[in-house]
Order: C-alpha cells, then sequence, then structure tokens
C-alpha cells in the first residue's frame, strides 16, 4: 500500500526441534519467602510443558553455584519428578553473582549443544541487581559477549519492583533474546508461565527472508533475520518497494530445523495484496469513487515506522558505545515524532477540547507562551500526590500529540496517582502522560461514581496555572462538535451522523409515519445551533417540547417506538439531539430522520483509520434494490459514545434541498 509493504510469515507443519534448556535461578537473600514460593509455582508448570525430547539444566545462584546435576537430563518423567522436588527444596539467601551464573550457563549449553541440530535456551531469572562477583554492568555484559560466542538466545526476567530491568532486558537483547519485567502480584506465577509458554517450541533457528537484490530501499527495511523462530509466533518484514515487479515475483524464506535440516519455504508469484487506499470494497458504487491522494501516511507506512522503532529500541539495548546510542536515539525520536508513537523517549499529550461535555465544571487554564505541562517540571511530585484525592468521571481521549520527553520514570502506583491529579487539575485543556507501560495490576484511577462537590483549589505546574471553580457552570460547545442527527441501520451498531443546512425559525419534519396503525408525527423549529423545540403529534394529541440547554441529566426529552423503529430526543448545550434506531428497514417513515431508511449498513474495514488528522471510518450501506455505496466518514461524539459523521457532500447524494423538508403554516 503506498509503496510500502509487509510480510509476515507463520509458517505451519514443521516439527518442533528438540531443545537444550537450562534454567538459571536467583535464590538471593531479597528473593524472601513470597517471591521464592511464586518462582517455585511457577516452576511447577513450566516444567510440565517441558516436551521428551527436550533436555534440562537447573541451576540456582546467589554469591556461588548450586546445581541440580551436574549434566544436562532428559525430560522423563521421572527426571521431570525429581526436578520439581529439587526447585521445592531451593532456599533463599546469599548476595547475587548474576555475571558468573550467567557465563556457567553459556558455557554449559556451548559444551551440550554445539551444531547438533537443537535448539539452545537460556532462560535468566532474577530480582535484584549484582551485589557479589562482577557488578559493573558493562563488564558484566562484556564477558558475556565473549563467552556467547554461539549467539545462544537468552530470555530475562526482572522479578520485582528492585529488580535491575536495565540489565536484564541489555543481557537478552544483546544475545537474541528478549527481557521481560515481571510484578509481584497474586499472578506472578502465572506471568512466569506464560513468559516460558511463547518460547517453548523451537520450529526453526536461523530464518533469513530472501529478496531479490533491488527489489527493496535497503535503509527503510526493518531485519529480515531471525534467530530463533517459536511456535504461535510470527516473523514479520515490512519496509519501502524499491521495485513492485520484483516484490510480486516472489521470494524464499531458509532456516534451519530439526538435525540441522535445511527448511526452504518459497512465498509465489504475485502473493501479496496490492491494497487501494482508502480501502474500497471490489463491488459497484452508485458514484465512481476518485483515487485519493494524501501525504498523510498510509496504515502501512505506520507499520513499517512501528517496526522500525521497535527494532532500533531492541538494537540500542544491545549497545554499549554512547555515540551509537545517540545515533539511534534520534532516529526513534525522528520517527516517534513524524509518525506520532508514544516511546520511551516520547511523551504523549492528550489535548481535551476547549468546551466538553465531559465535566459540567469550569476550569480555567492559562499556559504561559502556549507552552503544555511537562511532568519532568514537577518541583515536587510528593505535594502534588498529597493532595486530597478525589473522584473523576470518565472521559474518552480527544486527538493526542507525541513530544520528546525527560521525564523518569515513575515506580508503580505513582503514575496512576499522577494522572489522576493531572486530570483533576487540568481536565480542560491538557493532560501529560509519561510514555511508560502501566505495569500488570494496574487500576483505573478514574472511577465513574458521582463526583462530590469540588473545593476551590489552585495550583502551579510549571507554567501552568489550574483553578477549579467550585461552582458547576454549563459549558460552552461549538456546532462542531455536536452532530444534531443520529440514525442506526441494520447490521451497523455505531449510528451514522450528520447536520443539514436548516433555517433559524424554520419548521422541519423530522419524523411522520405513514402507517395505519398509529398516526405520528414530529416536527421540529432551527433554533440558532441546532432543534430548539419539537411539536409531537400521536394520534388526537398534539404535545410541544422545549430544548433545555441547562440540563446535563441526558434523560430523554421524548422517546417513543413506531413498530420497530424507536427515536429519542435529548438535550445538549445547543439544542436537542436526535436518534433514530432502525433495526429492519422500514419504509413507513419519512422526514429528516428518515433519510437512510431504506438501507443496511455494514463497515468496509473494523478498522479506525487516520486521515488529514482525522479518524475515518468507511462504511457500506446497500438499499432494498441492492445498489451500494461506500460513505466516507469521521468519528464523532455522540451521545455516550460515538458516530460515523457525514459531511454535507456525502449527504446530498440522499436528499435533493431542504426545502424538502420544511413545513408550510
Amino acid at each position: 500500500m503506498d509503496g510500502y509493504f509487509v510480510h509476515f510469515l507463520a509458517p505451519e507443519g514443521i516439527e518442533p526441534m528438540p531443545m537444550d534448556i537450562i534454567f538459571v535461578l536467583d535464590k538471593s537473600g531479597s528473593m524472601g519467602t513470597t517471591k521464592m514460593n511464586q518462582v517455585k509455582e511457577s516452576m511447577m508448570t513450566i516444567l510440565d510443558d517441558v516436551k521428551a525430547e527436550d533436555k534440562i539444566f537447573i541451576m540456582a545462584f546467589e554469591s556461588s553455584l548450586h546445581y541440580w546435576k551436574q549434566e544436562f537430563v532428559q525430560a522423563t518423567p521421572e527426571n521431570i519428578i525429581a526436578s520439581k522436588n529439587y526447585v521445592n527444596n531451593i532456599r533463599s539467601g546469599g548476595g547475587t553473582n548474576i555475571d558468573l551464573a550467567l557465563k556457567e550457563g553459556i558455557k554449559r549449553l556451548t559444551q551440550i549443544s554445539g551444531n547438533k541440530g537443537r535448539a539452545p535456551v537460556l532462560v535468566f531469572l532474577t530480582d535484584g541487581e549484582a551485589t557479589s562477583g562482577e557488578t559493573n554492568t558493562e563488564r558484566i555484559l562484556e564477558n558475556l559477549k565473549r563467552e556467547n560466542e554461539a549467539e545462544i538466545p537468552i530470555f530475562s526476567l526482572a522479578f520485582g519492583q528492585g529488580a535491575d530491568f536495565d540489565i536484564v532486558k541489555r543481557v537478552a537483547a544483546q544475545n537474541n533474546g528478549f527481557g521481560r519485567k515481571i510484578y509481584e502480584d497474586s499472578d506472578a506465577a502465572l506471568q512466569i508461565a506464560g513468559f516460558y509458554k511463547e518460547i517453548s517450541t523451537v520450529l526453526m533457528k536461523n530464518v533469513s527472508f530472501n529478496y531479490i537484490d533491488g527489489t527493496l530501499y535497503d535503509t527503510e527495511v526493518t531485519t529480515t533475520k531471525f534467530n530463533t523462530y517459536f511456535k504461535g509466533s510470527e516473523m514479520v518484514v515490512a519496509g519501502k518497494v524499491k521495485d513492485l515487479n520484483k516484490l510480486q515475483s516472489g521470494l524464499t524464506v531458509n532456516g534451519t530445523g530439526v538435525g540441522n535440516r535445511e527448511i526452504e519455504i518459497p512465498v509465489p508469484r504475485m502473493w501479496c495484496t496490492i491494497l487501494p487506499w482508502p480501502p474500497r470494497p471490489s463491488m459497484p458504487f452508485t458514484t465512481p469513487t476518485p483515487p485519493v491522494t494524501t501525504r498523510n501516511p498510509s496504515i502501512m507506512e505506520k507499520l513499517w515506522a512501528y517496526l522500525t522503532i521497535k527494532q532500533l529500541l531492541k538494537d540500542k539495548d544491545a549497545l554499549d558505545s554512547t555515540n551509537k546510542i545517540k545515533t539511534l536515539n534520534d532516529k526513534i525520536i525522528q520517527l516517534s515524532l513524524k509518525y506520532q508513537f508514544v516511546t520511551p523517549l516520547t511523551s504523549m499529550v492528550v489535548t481535551l477540547p476547549d468546551q466538553t461535555k465531559a465535566n459540567p465544571s469550569e476550569v480555567q487554564t492559562s499556559e504561559k507562551n502556549g507552552e503544555t505541562a511537562d511532568l519532568a517540571g514537577l518541583s515536587s511530585i510528593q505535594n502534588l500526590l498529597s493532595a486530597r484525592p478525589m473522584n473523576f468521571p470518565s472521559f474518552r481521549l480527544a486527538p493526542v500529540q507525541i513530544r520528546r520527553t525527560t521525564a523518569p520514570p515513575l515506580e508503580k502506583g505513582v503514575a496512576a496517582q499522577v494522572i489522576k491529579q493531572l486530570m483533576i487539575m487540568a481536565p480542560r485543556r491538557t493532560l501529560v502522560m509519561v510514555s511508560r507501560a502501566l505495569p500488570r495490576g494496574w487500576r483505573n484511577p478514574f472511577p465513574t461514581t458521582t463526583r462530590p462537590p469540588f473545593t476551590t483549589r489552585t495550583t502551579t505546574l510549571k507554567t501552568t496555572t489550574t483553578t477549579i471553580s467550585s461552582r458547576p457552570i454549563v459549558r460552552k460547545l461549538a456546532k462542531s462538535q455536536i452532530p444534531s442527527f443520529g440514525i442506526t441501520l441494520p447490521g451497523l451498531e455505531t449510528p451514522l451522523c450528520f447536520d443539514l443546512p436548516m433555517n433559524q425559525s424554520k419548521v422541519y419534519n423530522l419524523m411522520s409515519s405513514s402507517s395505519p396503525a398509529k398516526v405520528f408525527k414530529m416536527n421540529g423549529r432551527s433554533g440558532p445551533d441546532m432543534i430548539d423545540r419539537i411539536t409531537v403529534t400521536e394520534d388526537v394529541q398534539t404535545v410541544s417540547y422545549d430544548a433545555q440547554p441547562t440540563d446535563a441529566s441526558k434523560t430523554p426529552v421524548f422517546q417513543t417506538l413506531l413498530e420497530t423503529t424507536s427515536l429519542v430526543a435529548r438535550n445538549t448545550p445547543l439544542g436537542l439531539q436526535f436518534l433514530a434506531n432502525f433495526p429492519a428497514r422500514n419504509n413507513d417513515i419519512n422526514g429528516i430522520l428518515a433519510l437512510f431508511k431504506d438501507y443496511s449498513g455494514n463497515l468496509v474495514s473494523s478498522d479506525i483509520l487516520i486521515e488529514s488528522g482525522e479518524f475515518a471510518a468507511y462504511v457500506n450501506i446497500e438499499s432494498s434494490s441492492g445498489t451500494l455505496t461506500v460513505l466516507r466518514a469521521t468519528t464523532k461524539e455522540f451521545g455516550d459514545g460515538i458516530c460515523y459523521y457525514l459531511d454535507s457532500e456525502t449527504l446530498q447524494q440522499f436528499y435533493t434541498n431542504i426545502s424538502q423538508f420544511e413545513m408550510t403554516s
């Protein structure tokens, strides 16, 4: 798509390779009782998953090394039981000699594996930083690099808050593996067992994607070589295409399998699917859709950028040269800012609309020189956290902005409190969120319960001063923020929404029924922005309802059911908003809310796209005669959810003129 490609490869039917697995377990004093018990519990599950053709070696370490057996043993049922007994009898105590443990583990694997068609794997678990033997991180990594000439993959786990995750992830990145942080929650044993599940079955080693020379731009393609391919995962290559004909001529993927047997997976000619942009179904349109050209990156280009950033972050963890790390940091920041990705080097700034229905209280924010607050500029996080906790209602994220950050990492629990307090202090203009993955067990700090009364408080955060008023004030909204009409079609759960160019003080037919079973008519008078009064006739009774802009309760002003079609009218700060739900086509209904009465609908794709800075979706609607029309819509807030908003040009396909809905006096 748009000159970029992605290849996903998840081959099936490949015989798993026998594995030589060494478990290097930290039993130092800091493991204590709880963590040690969780490691034991997880090892019971892991050992049950080891295959009979695999060989295992278990080594526990503190300041010195402790072995279950002095050699690798076959994973027979008897040996599995014996290994479980050994693990259950491990007791914590002593220092943490990471350097000695890793070198010994690699040495043992190198001796047994060699080049015998087996897959060597080292699983390393620690809860702390090196405290005995070699304690310098750079020298530990250098020692390991010299020892691991065979490039045996190391998969590392940092267990608990005090673990040195930096060395854990660098050990893994430098040695063709990956690192994970395990949190000390009740499910820690499941986290560890789940980690092992990912690497428990090796299908191929030394896999390479072989493209014809000149197919791709060499500097704009992700890695084409993979050290180990595990069952249940997939290998992904993405990049910029130089010659599409060469790409479509096919490629081969080569790797090593059981018994060092060469495995070749041919990818046939014309195997790539060329996607249009924007996506369109291969069906006739009621009107031809011109090709869309845009400078905004397509989803394929963004996927390439995402994979490239992930690869650069991993490559950086494996480096020890300051200059090389700086070069990679610059590339990561450049790509992150261009393609709007949150990374450890960038932060996400969530900008809420100037006026929003999410909070009925008025919050006034003044920002010096237009700069947004930055967590790194907090003079004292403790002062911020000492504020009285307050409930805050649920909210919808608006467009985001990615910026470079120097914010320090936050400990577990602190991030949630900081975000909560920032939402309290600055809900109107900006919310700065640190780009750190939230830990397992993190809980939503924004309960949806009713908020207690606000107290007046002024807080200064770097250059931003925020004042919270204790008196609720209804906010003013721009008309572009509130669509007037919404219609839900059969097959389309999210409503289509729209506005029409109505003239102020004119009265329009919003919905009427021609069914003999029930006489119904709803007329609406247009106000400055939206309908401000409706007059409803049901059978022989006529009642009028006026809009109440100050009513934020979202209680329906009027609702009714016409056979299967339901209709609801609610207050907004600018007037009345209407939602008609058509679970089936209903040709007995007329009026503005019956524009799509003859249609059913579905999404072209389940993905919401980003086009020209907007979230866009493409919707198929099909008439009862079989005519198919594809509509481009943008997402907007509607009631308690979102809707697919149709612009005026799109709507003109479905009505002649607004005057056709005008009511004569």
